[in-house]
């Protein structure tokens, strides 16, 4: 079985518009940035599989749901940061990432939980990878 959130962190890094915003700060498995990340450095993207679906007889398709989190300096920022990612997502397919579809629209919060009040678009798109 593939490492669902490896393959699409590598899709992600492999979209040109997208890491001409957030350059490596794509963050897998988390829902919070690096310890050492600061919003004045640019926007990044956090995300981590929240459950899905798994089939597998002649061959493995996996339907996760994940969750993404926009980070950015501004309520602007972390929008644009999340249209830019729904652009590449909606448009995608890579070596095994079939599609992503938002399951709806993204919600635009401010992080309380570590007391910097940052900005953040929240997100969450069921994808389909081919694990074959």
């Amino acid at each position: 079985m593939i490492d669902v959130e490896a393959e699409i962190r590598a899709f992600l890094v492999g979209q040109a518009a997208l890491t001409a915003l957030v350059g490596a700060r794509i963050y897998a498995g988390t829902d919070v940035p690096a310890v050492d990340y600061q919003p004045s450095v640019g926007p990044c993207i956090c995300f981590k599989v929240r459950g899905g679906r798994f089939e597998t007889e002649q061959r493995g398709l996996i339907a996760p749901s994940v969750q993404f989190k926009c980070y950015g300096a501004t309520e602007l920022e972390a929008n644009g940061c999340y249209r830019t990612l729904h652009d590449v997502l909606d448009l995608g397919r890579g070596a095994t990432m079939r599609y992503a579809l938002a399951e709806g629209p993204g919600q635009l919060l401010q992080d309380q939980e570590r007391d910097k009040d940052w900005w953040f678009t929240l997100v969450f798109y069921t994808m389909l990878l081919d694990d074959s």
